[in-house]
């Protein structure tokens, strides 16, 4: 058995430790997301500067324009001939990826959608590449650069032996913009991962006094939680209260109270 430690300080110099058994998740065959505190299930990082194995290219609108490959990015650009004097209109289709065994799966992809006129963005979920449903519109620019994006896609994904993610760009005829896709992830939160969120409480502790403090841990971790403890100290690595874990589930926050009385 191991022990998960998270230390948290404060101005008042009080820190807490959350004490979890860390058994095994059964996805350590997954490696870690670069940059991401989870398990990776799938990356297409465009490298190759070309279509990646398994995706599709199309042009709904025969204009001869497709999602573009260079500089290890996607490209869905409407300005491919100068002055949006073609109607450019395509799709870009993952290869299907295998969500059988989670039931946590989130979307990370770093793009950026730059947005003009009449132009428009979806970003669209199938599990049989028939019936899509759409995840997310874009229809205004989502910043000055290349930025991560995190959806939860888990209500559509979860348990899923096929999923199919596809990104339309449609100009509608009209100059526009672009949208690029530097790099697409779908990864799974660890079984057991509890996090520290906050410790509150009198920035100015009385002497003699009691002073309550409060700690806010979350579950980021897929499992259920219910074989932990909360323990909180003074500045001197001096434990004032120790607190069993209550059970919380998957997204959800629990906040523990304890009561401080320093003597000096």
């Amino acid at each position: 058995m191991s022990c998960k430690k998270i230390f948290l300080f404060l101005p008042v110099l009080l820190f807490f430790a959350i004490l979890q058994n860390t058994k095994g998740s059964g996805l350590e065959q997954m490696r870690p997301v670069s940059g991401f505190d989870a398990v990776m299930v799938y990356e297409e990082n465009f490298s190759d500067n070309a279509l990646p194995d398994g995706w599709q290219n199309d042009d709904l609108s025969g204009s001869g324009h497709f999602w573009e490959f260079e500089n290890e990015k996607a490209k869905a650009n409407s300005d491919f001939s100068g002055s949006g004097d073609v109607h450019v209109h395509t799709i870009l289709t993952s290869v299907g990826i295998d969500c059988s065994d989670l039931t946590v799966v989130k979307l990370g992809m770093q793009h950026r959608y730059v947005n003009w006129f009449e132009q428009n963005g979806k970003l669209e979920i199938s599990t049989d590449g028939q019936t899509w449903t759409l995840v997310k519109e874009y229809n205004a620019t989502t910043g000055s650069e290349l930025a991560w994006e995190v959806i939860d896609i888990s209500d559509h994904a979860a348990g899923e032996e096929t999923v199919l993610l596809r990104w339309t760009f449609d100009d509608t005829g009209l100059f526009g913009y672009y949208w690029i896709l530097d790099e697409v992830v779908i990864y799974t939160p660890y079984e057991k991962d509890l996090n520290a969120l906050e410790v509150y409480g009198n920035a100015a502790p009385t002497l003699g006094e009691e002073n309550p403090f409060f700690v806010k841990v979350r579950n980021d971790g897929t499992g259920i939680q219910d074989d932990y403890l909360v323990h909180l100290y003074d500045a001197d690595d001096i434990l004032i209260g120790t607190q069993q874990g209550e059970p919380i589930a998957y997204g959800e926050t629990q906040t523990f109270e304890f009561i401080w009385i320093p003597n000096e």
